[in-house]
């Protein structure tokens, strides 16, 4: 009886420390899909190709936002973009909001 006791004490603990684990986790995007829906959205609109870094860990939170760097792999030009969590499961909105030339702007004479 005493090892049924000890058993059914134990198997308690074990599920109060895993719900208690699960209830301060934190769910996250999973950032490689966003970069990659990004990167297809580009490409879609405006032809080309493009590398999207996005920051490694972000939690997954309707309305929040989160900003990743764009670069044209053909012309080296750079843009960063916001994306807005349109859920908490990983949906997203994004729009170019900073962007510039590769090649400088010639000087005023």
């Amino acid at each position: 009886m005493f090892t049924t006791r000890r058993a059914l004490a134990v198997a308690t603990v074990c599920m109060s420390a895993a719900m208690l684990a699960a209830c301060s986790s934190v769910t996250t995007l999973n950032t490689e899909e966003a970069q990659a829906a990004i990167s297809k959205g580009l490409t879609d609109q405006l032809g080309g190709t493009y590398t999207v870094t996005c920051p490694e860990s972000i939690e997954a939170k309707a309305n929040a936002t989160f900003t990743c760097d764009v670069t044209d792999t053909a012309s080296g030009a750079t843009a960063v973009v916001t994306a807005t969590q349109t859920n908490d499961q990983g949906n997203i909105d994004w729009e170019i909001t900073e962007s510039s030339s590769a090649t400088p702007e010639p000087a005023a004479s």
